[in-house]
């Protein structure tokens, strides 16, 4: 279990099982050149900064988004955010790094829904270009 959530987190060093069926993918590498033109064009480096804010526009369209923990991420990296998704309190981290943002979720379908959209934005300059609209400025890099 361990190896595996180690593995789908992108971490090269273990770390202890969390209690949830947490789920994460990274954004490292995997910007499209359409997506990159649309960086490019709105000045912004497309790293780990620019896509952790898209995230954040992302996830909460799926749920209410409540306070950052104090506590330590399950991921034993990021800051998780308790959310409401379809009516069930659960959790997300997000966490930027230099070229990419690495999300993770407590409930396999938020995961699923996040992973989804970003894999559209990425390829979909303008859907992208809009959902740029929408995320906070001083977020973007």
């Amino acid at each position: 279990m361990t190896f595996l959530a180690t593995l789908a987190c992108g971490r090269s060093e273990p770390r202890k099982a969390a209690k949830t069926t947490e789920q994460c993918f990274g954004t490292h590498q995997r910007t499209s050149a359409a997506a990159a033109e649309v960086f490019a064009q709105s000045n912004l480096q497309g790293g780990g900064d620019t896509w952790e804010a898209i995230l954040n526009v992302v996830v909460r369209r799926y749920g209410t988004a409540g306070e950052t923990w104090t506590k330590p991420s399950p991921m034993g990296f990021g800051a998780a955010v308790d959310i409401v998704y379809r009516g069930t309190p659960t959790w997300y981290a997000l966490d930027a790094e230099g070229d990419g943002a690495t999300f993770c979720a407590g409930d396999p379908g938020l995961f699923h829904d996040v992973s989804a959209e970003f894999e559209r934005l990425n390829r979909d300059p303008a859907a992208l270009d809009s959902m740029l609209d929408q995320a906070a400025e001083y977020e973007l890099e």
